[in-house]
């Protein structure tokens, strides 16, 4: 991976940098386009797709992080805008950022934290990943068509994962990262066909140790299973892949080698 990011250049949650991409309409996502400062020779033939958290694209990070992707592993990482510009505000869901943070919070501080959960279950109703398959299918078609991309790469966040994995599943796609994924029960990851790497949060309260353990084991054990590789980052929450905490030395060493291991994964699986 390229150089590690100075911590002094950052607050809280937000990767430094601006966005340099551009936004284009492919299918049916209005989407962001982050082109490598230095093209892989197979550059024009090959794309990485990233599914976003809930936040999507209103969440600058998610921009910036396919920019730093594609200048470290060369190829051009597609940011689909899968909520149609209304994606929630990070502001509305606040996690911790930390294994300690998340262990010396108050009782108090959960159930307020929990409560504001419920104000978006309405989105997340009308938003559920399984209503987005079809058009994601839709967008890998497209890209494939009008972009040329014979081998291509998704990584999800979180929600995105559940549509990483069912393009996988239906061998839309050709190698998957999956980064603290969330919304997918232990059969789905049993459909996983493609080269797979998990960079898995310590705590996270979607892809628990007991399922991760479930979906490791079972990886592990079946013949026919794809490549894959797991691995668990030190003192990291639910989230720290797109909104690390870099004032925090181990979340922000936990976010650039998850990063470094995607683009080694995608580097020498497409």
């Amino acid at each position: 991976m390229s150089a590690p990011i100075c911590v002094h250049c950052v607050t809280g949650d937000r990767i430094p940098g601006e966005p340099r991409g551009k936004i284009e309409k492919i299918g049916p996502f209005e989407t962001y386009i982050a082109t490598p400062k230095e093209p892989r020779e197979d550059a024009k033939t090959h794309a990485i797709v990233s599914f976003t958290d809930v936040f999507g694209l209103g969440l600058v990070n998610n921009k910036i992080y396919a920019d730093l992707l594609a200048d470290d592993s060369g190829i051009t990482v597609y940011v689909p805008d899968l909520f149609n510009g209304k994606p929630l505000s990070s502001a509305d869901i606040k996690l911790p950022q930390s294994t300690k943070e998340a262990e010396s919070q108050s009782y108090f501080s959960k159930i307020s934290e929990g409560l504001k959960l419920i104000t978006v279950l309405p989105w997340i109703a009308r938003n559920w990943p399984t209503g987005k398959h079809a058009n994601s299918e839709k967008f890998i078609e497209a890209l494939r068509k009008d972009k040329s991309a014979e081998k291509i790469g998704a990584i999800g966040f979180c929600y995105g994962a559940n549509i990483c994995v069912h393009l996988d599943s239906t061998s839309k796609t050709n190698a998957s990262v999956l980064n603290h994924p969330s919304l997918l029960s232990f059969d789905q990851y049993k459909t996983l066909k493609s080269p797979t790497l998990f960079n898995c949060a310590e705590t996270d309260t979607q892809f628990t140790p007991k399922l991760r353990g479930q979906v490791q084991k079972f990886l592990d054990d079946e013949k026919s299973a794809p490549a894959h590789d797991f691995k668990v980052f030190d003192n990291t929450f639910h989230g720290f892949a797109c909104r690390p905490n870099f004032a925090d030395e181990q979340v922000r060493k936990g976010f650039e080698e998850a990063l470094g291991r995607t683009s080694w994964w995608f580097k020498s699986h497409l």
